[in-house]
């Protein structure tokens, strides 16, 4: 008699910008830019220009998240870490620890300002796949159309 045994958790396609979004645990697939890279603590910035949605309502403000590569060191190549190279991550939501009063310093010293709020999630990568050249609109309408055709098909089963 065989019992299913549990597997890995499904993965979730989805917009940089939707991230901070997600609830810690996670597991996603997203497509980035490599903006900075932070070498002693092993911390890629990724960004991605907004979308149409996005630009109407927050101008040009780029979405942004970090990403912990430190499980992948030994097996990156430099192209992939190389700012301005565009790069999709597999890995984990997980919620970003503040150091004691941060967040409380930042509100205070932030307080009438129009600046966001600390960033309250990174993503834990478990695999670089280096994307090449993209057409970033064509793949945000792929991305919703399989989406939407996903949603779809839930729905009517």
């Amino acid at each position: 008699m065989a019992q299913d045994a549990p597997g890995p958790l499904p993965t979730q396609l989805v917009f940089l910008s939707e991230i901070p979004n997600l609830s810690s645990g996670t597991k996603i697939r997203f497509l980035g830019c490599v903006s900075k890279y932070a070498v002693a603590k092993g911390v890629l910035t990724l960004e991605s220009p907004p979308t149409a949605d996005q630009h109407r309502s927050y101008g040009l403000a780029r979405p942004a998240i970090d990403v912990n590569i430190n499980l992948l060191l030994g097996s990156l190549s430099h192209s992939e870490v190389d700012i301005g190279s565009w790069i999709n991550i597999v890995g984990y939501v997980r919620q970003l620890v503040p150091a004691p009063n941060t967040t409380r310093q930042y509100q205070l010293s932030r307080a009438g300002s129009k600046d966001k709020a600390p960033q309250s999630v990174y993503v834990e990568a478990l695999m670089i796949i280096p994307a090449g050249g993209i057409r970033i609109g064509e793949y945000e309408r792929v991305v919703s159309e399989s989406r939407e055709l996903y949603r779809r098909l839930k729905s009517s089963s």
